[in-house]
């Protein structure tokens, strides 16, 4: 379900796949987590450009057992259940860890970042890829009421971040905005993944404010992009 109605084509993971080996560092660095894994959507891209092997956590048993589908019987990729707050692996065991769209459920960042650098070997790199506030608010599906409020909530600023990072001991912490690659759909195909609420924004409404505001969210939709391309970061 989760890979249907958020799973873009090969090419926009290869495309978001550059950024994340070119910011991480990763291609020089032998052991790398990914953190909040999910479904292993971006862990499996990971190993296949690296060649190395690579180990992904998620807390979600679930998320785990869709990852393991996707892993040959064979692979050197090592999944692991378990909660980003408490990182069950020794201290150095890692040499890079990436957190992909998933700060936003993180309850405690500063838990998390002394996780990380307790995790991380002298020299490590962490590198997160998530939504500024700029960007929540620039996004399509920012016309869906509620949504903006939701987010926004959600989602740390991003100097909140790079300061509790600081705090946790991590030297170098920078950010960089990248644009969404081109990437587009047709407003049919956004509704579609709106219909199948492929965030997890649209799950957290009852079903009464989802259906009033689907309603309003495709007018809007309509009334700004016709029957042109919608624009997509996520």
């Amino acid at each position: 379900y989760y890979d249907d109605v958020r799973g873009f084509g090969l090419d926009y993971y290869r495309g978001w796949l550059g950024h994340i080996l070119a910011h991480g560092d990763l291609t020089v660095r032998k052991r790398v987590v990914d953190i909040g894994c999910g479904t292993g959507r971006y862990t499996v891209h990971i190993h296949g450009a690296l060649g190395r092997p690579v180990v992904g956590l998620d807390l979600s048993a679930g998320m785990l057992g869709k990852a393991r589908e996707k892993v040959d019987g064979g692979s050197d990729i090592r999944l692991v259940r378990g909660d980003a707050h408490h990182l069950p692996f020794r201290d150095e065991a890692f040499d890079a860890a990436v957190l992909i769209l998933v700060v936003h459920h993180i309850e405690d960042l500063g838990a998390l970042s002394k996780e990380l650098h307790r995790v991380l070997a002298p020299g490590g790199r962490v590198l997160f890829m998530t939504r500024s506030h700029e960007e929540i608010e620039a996004s399509y599906i920012a016309m869906f009421p509620g949504v903006l409020e939701i987010d926004l909530a959600r989602f740390p600023p991003i100097d909140r971040l790079e300061s509790v990072l600081e705090r946790a001991g991590f030297v170098g912490v920078a950010h960089e905005r990248e644009a969404n690659l081109g990437f587009t759909m047709t407003r049919e195909q956004v509704m579609d993944r709106v219909d199948g609420r492929f965030i997890s924004t649209l799950s957290l409404m009852s079903d009464a404010e989802f259906e009033a505001g689907r309603e309003v969210f495709a007018q809007r939709l309509e009334e700004r992009y016709g029957d042109g391309p919608v624009p997509t970061a996520t």
